[in-house]
């Protein structure tokens, strides 16, 4: 039972960080305030940039979290794809923000992206000699 949580609950916990940011806390109108700190020309696109690239940063971390946890390529992805459709639907009830399934597209995508290097660094790191 210990392996079992020891394994899960940093993709739990990865996954409530992710499912917090689903409020008007975190809508367009309030992470533009940050970028409007920054001096560029395009303040809007930058936020937009920013806020899309968290979306494949986050998802690609709980895709590897989730990989770790059950050692399957499938179960990590249903993970990332359950938690975006989650994520939308909460975004979807409140006041400022929307639901998207082009963002459910780029959270799974943004896992696919991180599960699909899996076999590559696994190869890598299993090729190293240890006096390397």
């Amino acid at each position: 039972m210990l392996g079992f949580l020891s394994r899960w609950l940093p993709v739990v916990l990865w996954a409530a960080i992710i499912l917090s940011a689903a409020s008007d806390d975190f809508s367009e109108a309030n992470t533009r305030g940050w970028v409007d700190q920054v001096p560029v020309e395009a303040p809007k696109l930058l936020n937009t940039v920013i806020r899309k690239g968290g979306h494949i940063v986050g998802y690609a971390i709980l895709g590897l979290l989730a990989w770790r946890a059950r050692r399957s390529f499938g179960v990590a992805l249903g993970v990332a794809l359950a938690v975006s459709i989650v994520d939308e639907t909460l975004q979807s009830m409140t006041l400022t923000r929307e639901g998207s399934p082009f963002d459910v597209l780029l959270d799974t995508c943004g896992a696919l992206l991180a599960l699909t290097c899996v076999p590559a660094v696994r190869a890598r790191l299993s090729s190293r000699r240890p006096w390397e």
